[in-house]
């Protein structure tokens, strides 16, 4: 072949990667298309089996005979030009509600996984002194005490590790 060097076409020691087509005689390829298409055929009965239970769980079959068998079809008509416009209501408080989110989280990064806690970082926030926060880390069981506005200002250690 005329192909670049780069593209390997056999394997190691002049083996072949592609092989020709094997020769199968027509018996047997008729033998594995007919298989395949009675499979085919009954994948799809069983897929028929399978829409008509979704109609009739959803109440198309007993709508059929409410609106078309009994005739029924000015009520419905009635029916759908009273409850239309509550539906499509609804539909627009959803939609707006979606927009309102998607514009809400617009340029946030979400599920960022967050930074490990520096001592530098807490002494910030807190009014706690650098050796305490280094003891309550290395501590199983603190007590920490807080200031009327919440801020941590102290940190008992009870039980070491």
């Amino acid at each position: 072949m005329s192909l670049p060097e780069h593209i390997q076409i056999t394997l190691p020691k002049g083996r072949q990667l592609i092989f020709r087509d094997s020769k199968q005689v027509f018996i047997s390829k008729f033998s594995f298309a007919s298989i395949n298409a009675l499979f085919w055929l009954f994948w799809a009965y069983l897929l028929k089996i399978f829409i008509i239970l979704l109609g009739w769980v959803f109440g198309f079959e007993w709508a059929y005979y409410q609106w078309v068998y009994l005739k029924q079809w000015p009520f419905f008509l009635k029916f759908l030009t009273l409850s239309a416009p509550f539906g499509l209501a609804i539909c627009m408080v959803l939609l707006a509600w979606a927009k309102v989110n998607i514009f809400r989280f617009t340029g946030k990064v979400r599920r960022v996984s967050r930074l490990a806690p520096s001592l530098e970082q807490d002494c910030k926030w807190t009014h706690v002194p650098e050796d305490q926060i280094l003891n309550a880390r290395a501590a199983k069981v603190i007590m920490c005490r807080h200031t009327g506005d919440g801020t941590l200002n102290g940190v008992d250690v009870i039980a070491k590790n």
